[in-house]
């Protein structure tokens, strides 16, 4: 039903609250996949930019299943059974950090192999927060200069063991009015994905998140751009 706009319908991000208690969660038994923005107790939202733009995708659908027995004559969608969603495109194994530039429990920070960081929204508060760091310091957006740590050095990590997966969606470009297209003007999402068990074989949504391509000072591309590095095309299954 969805295939044709599959990657606009995987890029729905929670909304962040102002009221810092107010938190998203899956609850204990949820009423549809991770992936899907119906698994959240919370406001949820697609951003303003998936719209009306020029899309390509990243990712071919190879499957979906769904099943959700009737709960009530009220409730008709009652606790999820079956939900699996198989797609296939670039992933790169990542670690999860603290959001450095505040306090909100809703951001925090992936980390690649090529030591690329970037931004992410988190989707389930409740059950996610235990995950990240408190170790802010080691977790700022791009290269610290001058600092240097086991925990920051992504040389020490055993990366094939992460649970973290980042996978790339779709970027979305601003339509060619004949005018000089600004780099800006185009944005690439993809979802992070937290292993299920050891295997890595099932996988949850965690978060979204997105970067543009916009230019330094000099001129160079930001080091965000090179977050899929050597990334590996690979199909994982998101239950």
């Amino acid at each position: 039903m969805f295939r044709d706009q599959l990657p606009r319908h995987l890029l729905w991000c929670t909304v962040i609250p102002k009221n810092s208690k107010e938190r998203t969660s899956r609850g204990s038994a949820p009423c549809a996949p991770s992936w899907s923005w119906a698994s959240l107790i919370g406001p949820t939202e697609y951003s303003a930019f998936l719209f009306g733009v020029e899309e390509t995708s990243h990712v071919v659908m190879h499957g979906a299943e769904t099943y959700c027995p009737p709960f009530s004559a009220v409730q008709h969608t009652g606790e999820l059974i079956l939900g699996k969603l198989t797609i296939e495109g670039s992933v790169v194994p990542v670690r999860i950090g603290p959001w450095i530039r505040g306090t909100s429990e809703h951001l925090a920070v992936v980390q690649s192999p090529a030591n690329v960081r970037s931004e992410i929204i988190i989707d389930d508060i409740q059950r996610h927060k235990r995950t990240i760091s408190d170790d802010k310091e080691c977790w700022k957006v791009g290269p610290i200069a001058g600092h240097k740590c086991d925990k920051c050095d992504p040389s020490t990590v055993k990366w094939d063991e992460e649970r973290f997966l980042c996978l790339k969606v779709a970027t979305y470009m601003l339509p060619d009015t004949g005018k000089r297209r600004l780099v800006d003007s185009t944005s690439t999402h993809f979802l992070v994905l937290e292993s299920v068990g050891a295997d890595q074989i099932l996988w949850r949504r965690f978060g979204v998140g997105s970067f543009d391509p916009s230019l330094d000072d000099e001129g160079v591309m930001e080091i965000e751009q090179r977050l899929f590095d050597n990334a590996e095309q690979r199909k994982v299954v998101i239950i």
